[in-house]
């Protein structure tokens, strides 16, 4: 079961767990983990899981990704995952869970950070201003929203970053700046303001339209959150009198295809 991993990042990013092993060994060990909590935390003996659910392409597929911006020692740049356990950043430039369009959006920002006047924001002192890379793809529409987070509430060449951007992305529809003052590990600030295009983009699930903001709850996987939604209608075999109650609900995608 255990292959050559595909990614030279892998040893050092935290972003990933399994790529050491086919996808079908990494299943049964997800499942095991599953069985093992039932049966050790939950104290049945008898209840046996189904096999889960594989994708059908399980590289690619996030439609979102938080990327820590910092700086090395020597003051060169740096923009990827968080090293496991750390936050140190691990610089990374190709990643087989997104989608490629996302790697020629870091292409772009990098080159406009390295040339514009913006420092890059020190958690340890809670100084500079580039905080975070936030980027979202409405993976059924194509529609791409890039978010900068920054412990400002206005960046140094706001403009040219949006023409760069635009120059180069023809799915971009959101261009917004997130300001995140606080000292915290949480990566979006309560304000957002919009530099280009709209504050929200549009996807398509399960026949439905879906709204998403920069700070809205959305799954990261599209295509198994289809698949997933599908199996919870054929279990709860709902008949059109019940009431289903979607508690902490996010944008709302498990009601809404229910109903």
């Amino acid at each position: 079961a255990r292959i050559e991993p595909d990614c030279k990042h892998f040893t050092k990013c935290g972003g990933c767990t399994y790529r050491h092993m086919t996808y079908e060994a990494e299943l049964a060990v997800k499942q095991q983990r599953v069985q093992d909590a039932l049966t050790r935390i939950g104290g049945f003996t008898k209840l046996q899981v189904q096999p889960i659910v594989g994708a059908r392409n399980p590289d690619r597929y996030r439609n979102k990704a938080q990327l820590p911006i910092g700086k090395q020692a020597d003051g060169s740049l740096v923009m990827g995952f968080y090293a496991a356990r750390s936050h140190r950043i691990v610089d990374c430039t190709e990643c087989a869970l997104q989608p490629p369009v996302f790697m020629k959006v870091m292409a772009v920002f990098r080159a406009w950070m390295q040339e514009s006047e913006n420092s890059v924001y020190d958690e340890k002192t809670g100084q500079g201003v580039l905080r975070h890379l936030y980027l979202r793809q409405a993976q059924g529409t194509g529609e791409l929203m890039v978010c900068v987070v920054a412990n400002a509430a206005v960046l140094q060449g706001e403009d040219d970053l949006v023409r760069r951007l635009r120059l180069e992305l023809p799915e971009l529809r959101s261009v917004v700046l997130n300001s995140n003052f606080a000292d915290t590990n949480v990566v979006l600030g309560a304000q957002c303001r919009v530099l280009w295009g709209s504050e929200t983009i549009i996807d398509e699930l399960a026949g439905l339209r879906f709204e998403i903001a920069p700070r809205a709850f959305y799954q990261v996987n599209w295509a198994q959150m289809e698949r997933l939604y599908a199996v919870a209608r054929a279990y709860a075999a709902l008949q059109g009198t019940e009431t289903v109650l979607d508690l902490y609900c996010g944008t709302g995608t498990i009601g809404l295809s229910m109903a």
